[in-house]
Protein backbone atom coordinates (compact mmCIF):
# COMPACT_ATOMS: atom_id res chain seq x y z
CA UNK A 1 0.00 0.00 0.00
CA UNK A 2 1.56 3.57 -0.56
CA UNK A 3 0.09 7.40 -0.33
CA UNK A 4 0.79 9.18 -3.58
CA UNK A 5 1.65 12.92 -1.86
CA UNK A 6 4.73 14.17 -0.30
CA UNK A 7 2.71 16.08 2.21
CA UNK A 8 0.23 14.82 4.92
CA UNK A 9 -2.56 17.40 6.38
CA UNK A 10 -2.32 21.68 5.09
CA UNK A 11 0.60 23.14 3.46
CA UNK A 12 0.37 26.28 4.46
CA UNK A 13 3.25 28.92 3.17
CA UNK A 14 6.94 28.60 4.67
CA UNK A 15 8.48 31.97 5.77
CA UNK A 16 12.30 33.13 4.91
CA UNK A 17 14.30 31.80 7.30
CA UNK A 18 11.49 28.64 7.45
CA UNK A 19 11.10 27.55 4.44
CA UNK A 20 10.55 27.02 1.50
CA UNK A 21 8.19 29.70 1.15
CA UNK A 22 6.17 28.17 -1.47
CA UNK A 23 4.36 24.80 -1.94
CA UNK A 24 7.03 21.78 -2.10
CA UNK A 25 4.10 19.11 -3.21
CA UNK A 26 4.82 16.86 -5.67
CA UNK A 27 1.26 15.23 -6.95
CA UNK A 28 2.42 11.79 -9.28
CA UNK A 29 0.47 11.22 -12.66
CA UNK A 30 -3.59 10.41 -11.86
CA UNK A 31 -3.44 11.65 -8.05
CA UNK A 32 -4.76 14.51 -6.13
CA UNK A 33 -2.96 16.56 -3.77
CA UNK A 34 -4.03 19.62 -2.43
CA UNK A 35 -2.17 22.06 -0.14
CA UNK A 36 -5.24 22.62 2.30
CA UNK A 37 -7.10 19.32 2.42
CA UNK A 38 -8.68 20.79 5.03
CA UNK A 39 -7.30 18.75 8.16
CA UNK A 40 -4.08 18.84 10.63
CA UNK A 41 -2.66 15.23 11.80
CA UNK A 42 -2.80 15.48 15.82
CA UNK A 43 -1.62 13.79 18.23
CA UNK A 44 -2.64 14.35 22.23
CA UNK A 45 -0.62 14.52 25.31
CA UNK A 46 -1.19 11.28 27.48
CA UNK A 47 -3.12 13.10 29.99
CA UNK A 48 -5.90 14.57 27.94
CA UNK A 49 -9.30 12.88 27.98
CA UNK A 50 -9.87 10.01 25.32
CA UNK A 51 -13.34 11.90 25.05
CA UNK A 52 -11.39 14.72 22.99
CA UNK A 53 -11.22 12.40 19.69
CA UNK A 54 -7.52 10.69 20.39
CA UNK A 55 -8.47 6.70 20.79
CA UNK A 56 -4.24 5.41 21.24
CA UNK A 57 -2.65 8.44 23.10
CA UNK A 58 -4.81 9.18 25.43
CA UNK A 59 -4.23 6.96 29.21
CA UNK A 60 -7.60 8.13 30.47
CA UNK A 61 -10.95 8.43 29.80
CA UNK A 62 -13.38 10.91 31.05
CA UNK A 63 -16.49 8.51 30.91
CA UNK A 64 -18.80 7.04 28.32
CA UNK A 65 -16.09 6.46 25.58
CA UNK A 66 -15.84 3.20 23.90
CA UNK A 67 -13.15 1.29 24.28
CA UNK A 68 -12.87 2.33 28.71
CA UNK A 69 -12.96 0.59 31.75
CA UNK A 70 -13.32 3.31 33.90
CA UNK A 71 -11.47 6.03 33.63
CA UNK A 72 -9.08 3.54 32.22
CA UNK A 73 -8.43 3.70 28.37
CA UNK A 74 -7.85 0.32 27.10
CA UNK A 75 -6.98 1.53 23.76
CA UNK A 76 -4.21 3.61 25.15
CA UNK A 77 -0.31 2.85 23.02
CA UNK A 78 2.88 3.73 24.46
CA UNK A 79 4.20 3.81 21.05
CA UNK A 80 2.58 6.37 19.82
CA UNK A 81 1.55 6.77 16.02
CA UNK A 82 3.47 6.02 13.44
CA UNK A 83 3.60 7.53 9.62
CA UNK A 84 5.28 6.00 6.77
CA UNK A 85 7.88 8.14 4.40
CA UNK A 86 7.95 5.80 1.00
CA UNK A 87 11.20 6.58 -0.44
CA UNK A 88 10.97 5.38 -4.39
CA UNK A 89 14.09 4.33 -6.15
CA UNK A 90 14.66 7.46 -7.57
CA UNK A 91 15.40 8.98 -4.51
CA UNK A 92 17.54 6.44 -2.94
CA UNK A 93 21.14 8.14 -2.10
CA UNK A 94 19.79 11.41 -2.35
CA UNK A 95 19.26 13.79 0.24
CA UNK A 96 16.06 13.83 1.20
CA UNK A 97 14.77 16.54 3.90
CA UNK A 98 12.06 15.72 6.45
CA UNK A 99 9.79 18.73 7.29
CA UNK A 100 7.62 19.45 10.10
CA UNK A 101 4.93 22.30 10.73
CA UNK A 102 4.09 23.92 14.08
CA UNK A 103 5.51 20.61 15.46
CA UNK A 104 5.90 21.84 19.08
CA UNK A 105 2.46 22.44 21.13
CA UNK A 106 1.71 26.22 21.54
CA UNK A 107 -1.51 26.24 23.55
CA UNK A 108 -3.47 28.72 21.15
CA UNK A 109 -6.83 27.12 21.60
CA UNK A 110 -8.72 25.18 18.82
CA UNK A 111 -9.65 28.08 16.59
CA UNK A 112 -6.62 30.15 17.63
CA UNK A 113 -8.87 32.37 19.87
CA UNK A 114 -6.68 32.58 23.17
CA UNK A 115 -3.46 33.15 21.29
CA UNK A 116 -1.27 35.36 20.92
CA UNK A 117 -2.66 38.00 22.60
CA UNK A 118 -1.92 41.66 22.74
CA UNK A 119 -1.59 43.34 18.84
CA UNK A 120 0.30 41.88 16.12
CA UNK A 121 0.78 45.18 13.54
CA UNK A 122 3.96 44.65 11.54
CA UNK A 123 4.27 42.40 8.40
CA UNK A 124 7.53 42.06 10.02
CA UNK A 125 7.86 41.08 13.51
CA UNK A 126 10.93 38.83 13.69
CA UNK A 127 13.82 37.34 11.81
CA UNK A 128 11.54 34.21 11.29
CA UNK A 129 8.37 36.13 10.10
CA UNK A 130 9.43 39.41 7.70
CA UNK A 131 6.27 39.64 5.61
CA UNK A 132 3.39 38.10 7.24
CA UNK A 133 3.25 38.51 11.06
CA UNK A 134 -0.11 39.78 10.76
CA UNK A 135 -1.51 37.18 9.56
CA UNK A 136 0.54 34.08 10.56
CA UNK A 137 0.05 35.04 13.92
CA UNK A 138 -3.77 36.53 13.86
CA UNK A 139 -5.74 35.73 17.03
CA UNK A 140 -9.18 34.56 15.70
CA UNK A 141 -11.98 36.86 16.50
CA UNK A 142 -15.40 35.68 18.67
CA UNK A 143 -17.48 33.82 15.39
CA UNK A 144 -14.86 34.35 12.98
CA UNK A 145 -13.21 31.40 10.73
CA UNK A 146 -9.34 30.79 11.49
CA UNK A 147 -7.40 31.47 8.47
CA UNK A 148 -5.06 28.83 6.53
CA UNK A 149 -1.74 29.14 9.00
CA UNK A 150 -3.77 28.21 12.97
CA UNK A 151 -3.10 24.49 13.60
CA UNK A 152 -5.37 24.97 16.49
CA UNK A 153 -3.18 23.44 19.76
CA UNK A 154 -6.12 23.12 22.34
CA UNK A 155 -4.90 22.98 25.95
CA UNK A 156 -8.47 20.71 27.08
CA UNK A 157 -9.67 22.81 29.88
CA UNK A 158 -12.24 20.60 32.14
CA UNK A 159 -10.92 18.06 29.46
CA UNK A 160 -7.78 16.26 31.13
CA UNK A 161 -6.23 14.61 33.85
CA UNK A 162 -4.21 17.14 36.14
CA UNK A 163 -3.00 20.88 36.38
CA UNK A 164 -2.38 22.01 32.39
CA UNK A 165 0.97 20.75 31.35
CA UNK A 166 2.74 21.22 28.41
CA UNK A 167 2.80 18.46 25.83
CA UNK A 168 6.17 17.26 24.62
CA UNK A 169 6.24 16.10 21.22
CA UNK A 170 8.71 13.59 20.25
CA UNK A 171 9.44 12.53 16.58
CA UNK A 172 11.83 9.70 15.61
CA UNK A 173 12.45 8.50 12.18
CA UNK A 174 12.98 4.55 11.48
CA UNK A 175 14.77 3.08 8.28
CA UNK A 176 12.79 -0.09 6.30
CA UNK A 177 12.09 -3.17 7.68
CA UNK A 178 11.50 -6.72 5.72
CA UNK A 179 8.36 -7.70 8.52
CA UNK A 180 6.85 -4.05 7.92
CA UNK A 181 6.47 -3.79 11.34
CA UNK A 182 7.30 -0.38 12.23
CA UNK A 183 7.88 -0.65 15.92
CA UNK A 184 10.57 -3.17 14.82
CA UNK A 185 12.16 -0.86 12.37
CA UNK A 186 15.92 0.01 12.75
CA UNK A 187 16.01 3.49 13.99
CA UNK A 188 18.06 6.38 12.33
CA UNK A 189 19.83 7.81 15.42
CA UNK A 190 20.35 11.51 14.30
CA UNK A 191 16.81 11.75 12.83
CA UNK A 192 15.00 12.17 16.31
CA UNK A 193 13.84 15.34 18.03
CA UNK A 194 11.83 16.80 20.82
CA UNK A 195 9.92 19.76 20.65
CA UNK A 196 9.16 21.14 24.69
CA UNK A 197 5.76 23.02 24.36
CA UNK A 198 3.92 26.27 25.14
CA UNK A 199 1.60 27.69 27.90
CA UNK A 200 -0.91 30.29 26.23
CA UNK A 201 0.60 32.59 29.09
CA UNK A 202 3.79 32.57 26.69
CA UNK A 203 2.31 33.04 23.53
CA UNK A 204 2.06 37.06 23.14
CA UNK A 205 2.86 39.61 20.95
CA UNK A 206 5.81 40.86 22.94
CA UNK A 207 7.66 37.25 23.39
CA UNK A 208 6.93 37.48 19.28
CA UNK A 209 8.53 40.66 18.83
CA UNK A 210 12.03 40.55 18.26
CA UNK A 211 13.02 43.76 19.49
CA UNK A 212 11.18 43.55 22.80
CA UNK A 213 12.80 42.16 25.95
CA UNK A 214 10.39 39.44 26.31
CA UNK A 215 11.42 37.83 22.88
CA UNK A 216 11.61 34.44 23.36
CA UNK A 217 13.61 33.38 19.81
CA UNK A 218 12.67 29.40 20.65
CA UNK A 219 9.06 30.29 20.37
CA UNK A 220 9.25 31.69 17.77
CA UNK A 221 11.17 29.69 15.57
CA UNK A 222 8.75 27.08 15.85
CA UNK A 223 5.33 28.90 16.02
CA UNK A 224 3.53 28.30 12.72
CA UNK A 225 6.34 28.00 11.16
CA UNK A 226 7.76 25.06 8.60
CA UNK A 227 10.65 23.46 10.73
CA UNK A 228 13.25 21.00 9.25
CA UNK A 229 13.38 17.99 11.56
CA UNK A 230 16.31 16.30 9.76
CA UNK A 231 18.26 15.48 6.04
CA UNK A 232 18.87 11.89 5.82
CA UNK A 233 20.00 9.79 2.94
CA UNK A 234 18.34 6.84 2.11
CA UNK A 235 20.79 3.67 1.12
CA UNK A 236 17.72 1.86 -0.29
CA UNK A 237 14.26 1.78 -1.10
CA UNK A 238 11.26 1.31 0.71
CA UNK A 239 8.77 2.86 3.40
CA UNK A 240 10.80 4.44 6.24
CA UNK A 241 8.59 4.89 9.53
CA UNK A 242 8.15 8.15 11.25
CA UNK A 243 7.14 7.91 14.86
CA UNK A 244 5.05 9.86 16.78
CA UNK A 245 4.34 10.00 20.81
CA UNK A 246 4.02 12.22 23.68
CA UNK A 247 5.05 10.03 26.97
CA UNK A 248 9.13 10.33 26.70
CA UNK A 249 10.80 12.66 28.63
CA UNK A 250 13.06 15.56 27.50
CA UNK A 251 16.27 14.18 27.03
CA UNK A 252 19.65 14.37 24.74
CA UNK A 253 21.10 17.20 24.09
CA UNK A 254 19.01 20.61 23.55
CA UNK A 255 20.44 23.23 21.19
CA UNK A 256 20.21 27.22 20.71
CA UNK A 257 16.61 26.33 19.02
CA UNK A 258 15.12 25.07 22.35
CA UNK A 259 14.97 21.46 20.62
CA UNK A 260 15.95 18.69 21.72
CA UNK A 261 18.35 15.85 19.53
CA UNK A 262 19.35 12.41 20.35
CA UNK A 263 17.36 11.31 22.98
CA UNK A 264 17.46 7.29 21.78
CA UNK A 265 14.39 6.69 24.34
CA UNK A 266 12.13 8.03 21.62
CA UNK A 267 12.97 4.32 19.74
CA UNK A 268 13.96 2.34 22.81
CA UNK A 269 11.02 2.76 24.97
CA UNK A 270 8.54 0.60 24.82
CA UNK A 271 5.85 1.16 27.58
CA UNK A 272 4.88 4.21 29.33
CA UNK A 273 6.49 6.95 31.32
CA UNK A 274 4.07 8.07 34.08
CA UNK A 275 5.99 11.00 35.05
CA UNK A 276 5.22 12.27 31.84
CA UNK A 277 2.16 14.47 32.21
CA UNK A 278 1.17 16.68 28.95
CA UNK A 279 -2.21 17.67 28.43
CA UNK A 280 -2.69 19.50 25.65
CA UNK A 281 -3.51 18.51 21.62
CA UNK A 282 -0.72 19.09 19.18
CA UNK A 283 -1.31 19.29 15.78
CA UNK A 284 0.76 19.53 12.30
CA UNK A 285 1.60 19.02 9.24
CA UNK A 286 4.33 16.63 7.92
CA UNK A 287 5.80 16.87 4.64
CA UNK A 288 9.26 14.90 2.75
CA UNK A 289 11.29 17.05 -0.21
CA UNK A 290 14.05 15.94 -2.15
CA UNK A 291 15.26 16.91 -5.66
CA UNK A 292 13.96 13.99 -7.33
CA UNK A 293 10.43 14.95 -8.44
CA UNK A 294 7.29 11.92 -7.33
CA UNK A 295 10.04 9.80 -5.76
CA UNK A 296 8.32 10.34 -1.64
CA UNK A 297 5.11 9.98 -0.06
CA UNK A 298 3.74 10.23 3.57
CA UNK A 299 1.10 8.75 4.95
CA UNK A 300 -0.29 7.25 8.15
CA UNK A 301 0.51 3.87 9.09
CA UNK A 302 -2.65 1.74 10.37
CA UNK A 303 -4.32 4.41 12.31
CA UNK A 304 -3.87 8.02 12.57
CA UNK A 305 -5.65 11.24 14.20
CA UNK A 306 -6.94 13.57 12.29
CA UNK A 307 -8.04 16.94 13.28
CA UNK A 308 -10.56 19.63 11.08
CA UNK A 309 -11.19 23.09 12.69
CA UNK A 310 -12.38 24.89 8.94
CA UNK A 311 -15.93 25.75 9.21
CA UNK A 312 -18.80 23.75 7.37
CA UNK A 313 -15.47 21.57 6.60
CA UNK A 314 -15.78 19.01 3.65
CA UNK A 315 -12.88 16.64 2.91
CA UNK A 316 -12.42 13.86 0.41
CA UNK A 317 -9.27 11.90 1.28
CA UNK A 318 -8.08 9.16 -0.36
CA UNK A 319 -7.77 5.86 2.50
CA UNK A 320 -6.49 2.86 1.48
CA UNK A 321 -5.26 2.18 -2.09
CA UNK A 322 -6.86 -1.49 -2.51
CA UNK A 323 -5.32 -3.19 -6.05
CA UNK A 324 -7.15 -5.96 -8.14
CA UNK A 325 -5.23 -8.75 -5.90
CA UNK A 326 -7.86 -7.72 -3.03
CA UNK A 327 -10.66 -8.69 -4.89
CA UNK A 328 -13.05 -10.65 -2.73
CA UNK A 329 -11.72 -9.72 0.06
CA UNK A 330 -13.25 -7.54 3.08
CA UNK A 331 -12.49 -4.02 3.82
CA UNK A 332 -13.03 -3.05 7.37
CA UNK A 333 -12.37 1.02 8.02
CA UNK A 334 -13.79 2.39 11.27
CA UNK A 335 -13.66 6.28 12.69
CA UNK A 336 -13.68 6.96 16.22
CA UNK A 337 -14.95 10.00 17.59
CA UNK A 338 -16.76 12.21 15.01
CA UNK A 339 -19.00 14.82 14.69
CA UNK A 340 -17.69 17.68 17.27
CA UNK A 341 -19.14 20.25 14.66
CA UNK A 342 -22.21 22.72 15.22
CA UNK A 343 -24.37 21.08 12.73
CA UNK A 344 -25.09 17.29 11.94
CA UNK A 345 -21.91 15.55 9.78
CA UNK A 346 -22.03 12.89 6.96
CA UNK A 347 -19.29 10.04 6.57
CA UNK A 348 -19.28 8.12 3.29
CA UNK A 349 -17.49 5.49 1.61
CA UNK A 350 -16.67 5.94 -2.11
CA UNK A 351 -14.18 3.95 -4.39
CA UNK A 352 -11.98 4.68 -6.80
CA UNK A 353 -12.29 7.60 -9.33
CA UNK A 354 -11.49 5.64 -11.91
CA UNK A 355 -12.59 2.33 -11.11
CA UNK A 356 -16.51 1.42 -13.06
CA UNK A 357 -17.54 -1.44 -10.57
CA UNK A 358 -20.02 -1.44 -8.40
CA UNK A 359 -19.55 -0.95 -4.35
CA UNK A 360 -20.26 -4.59 -2.76
CA UNK A 361 -22.66 -4.26 -0.20
CA UNK A 362 -21.76 -1.85 3.04
CA UNK A 363 -22.39 -3.17 6.84
CA UNK A 364 -22.30 -0.87 9.90
CA UNK A 365 -21.70 -1.85 13.27
CA UNK A 366 -21.06 0.07 16.36
CA UNK A 367 -23.20 3.43 16.92
CA UNK A 368 -25.01 2.23 13.39
CA UNK A 369 -25.39 -1.03 12.67
CA UNK A 370 -26.73 -3.32 9.57
CA UNK A 371 -26.90 -2.31 5.54
CA UNK A 372 -25.49 1.34 5.06
CA UNK A 373 -27.00 2.81 1.82
CA UNK A 374 -24.81 4.23 -0.21
CA UNK A 375 -22.07 3.46 2.14
CA UNK A 376 -22.77 6.32 3.82
CA UNK A 377 -23.96 7.55 7.46
CA UNK A 378 -25.63 10.55 8.40
CA UNK A 379 -26.97 12.32 11.14
CA UNK A 380 -23.70 12.45 12.95
CA UNK A 381 -23.15 14.89 15.74
CA UNK A 382 -22.32 15.04 19.38
CA UNK A 383 -25.72 15.78 20.46
CA UNK A 384 -26.90 12.35 18.24
CA UNK A 385 -24.89 10.15 20.67
CA UNK A 386 -21.51 10.14 18.72
CA UNK A 387 -19.05 11.41 20.92
CA UNK A 388 -16.33 8.88 22.32
CA UNK A 389 -18.09 6.16 19.97
CA UNK A 390 -16.64 3.83 17.18
CA UNK A 391 -18.06 3.19 14.32
CA UNK A 392 -17.34 0.64 11.56
CA UNK A 393 -18.00 0.43 8.16
CA UNK A 394 -17.08 -2.85 6.14
CA UNK A 395 -17.60 -3.85 2.67
CA UNK A 396 -16.34 -6.59 0.55
CA UNK A 397 -14.14 -5.90 -2.31
CA UNK A 398 -16.47 -7.28 -5.61
CA UNK A 399 -14.92 -10.10 -7.42
CA UNK A 400 -14.87 -7.98 -10.57
CA UNK A 401 -13.06 -5.09 -9.34
CA UNK A 402 -10.88 -3.37 -11.27
CA UNK A 403 -8.88 -0.22 -10.74
CA UNK A 404 -5.51 1.41 -12.38
CA UNK A 405 -2.95 0.18 -10.53
CA UNK A 406 -0.25 1.00 -12.69
CA UNK A 407 -0.74 4.86 -11.68
CA UNK A 408 0.27 5.93 -8.24
CA UNK A 409 -3.05 7.68 -7.85
CA UNK A 410 -5.14 4.95 -8.86
CA UNK A 411 -7.08 2.22 -6.88
CA UNK A 412 -7.62 4.75 -3.83
CA UNK A 413 -10.88 4.30 -1.97
CA UNK A 414 -11.80 7.32 -0.77
CA UNK A 415 -13.65 8.72 2.37
CA UNK A 416 -16.31 11.93 2.23
CA UNK A 417 -16.78 14.01 5.65
CA UNK A 418 -19.29 16.70 5.25
CA UNK A 419 -20.53 19.05 8.06
CA UNK A 420 -22.65 21.73 7.77
CA UNK A 421 -23.23 25.57 8.50
CA UNK A 422 -21.37 25.85 11.53
CA UNK A 423 -18.19 25.73 13.35
CA UNK A 424 -16.09 22.54 13.28
CA UNK A 425 -13.31 21.36 15.78
CA UNK A 426 -13.51 17.74 14.65
CA UNK A 427 -10.83 15.40 15.66
CA UNK A 428 -11.37 11.67 15.04
CA UNK A 429 -9.26 8.30 14.61
CA UNK A 430 -9.25 6.32 11.70
CA UNK A 431 -8.52 2.91 10.92
CA UNK A 432 -8.54 0.57 7.91
CA UNK A 433 -8.14 -3.26 7.58
CA UNK A 434 -8.21 -5.90 4.88
CA UNK A 435 -9.20 -9.10 6.51
CA UNK A 436 -7.03 -8.90 9.31
CA UNK A 437 -3.72 -7.09 7.19
CA UNK A 438 -3.25 -3.45 8.49
CA UNK A 439 -2.90 -0.70 6.08
CA UNK A 440 -1.39 2.34 5.12
CA UNK A 441 -3.67 5.53 5.80
CA UNK A 442 -3.80 8.65 3.33
CA UNK A 443 -5.46 11.85 4.52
Amino acid sequence: MGSPCNSLGNEPDGTALRGPILSQIVAPAGATCPRVPQFWANVHGPNVYKTQGDAYSSRYCQGGEDGCTGTTNDEFDPRGYFYVVRVGAAAVGQPVTLQLYDPAYVATGTRCSAAPTGTVNLLNWNPFTTLDAITRYARTATGATPNGFCSGDEPNSGLRQGAETATVTSFGLRGPIDTMQPSAAPPITTCVRQYPGFLAAQVTDLTLRSTNAAYNSRLAGLFHQWVTMCTFTPTRAGDHYLQVRTNVALGGSQGADGVWSGNQQVFSQAGDDLSVSGNGSNRFSVRAVSNVSGALSVSGWERMTIYANADAATQVFNLVRVVPASAGKMLDFAFFDAGDAASNGTIQLLPPVESTTPMGVCTGSGKVSGALTSCRITGISATNGWNGKTQHIRVQVPAAYTCDAASPGGCWFRVQVSFGTGTVTDVTTWTAVVEGDPLRLIE
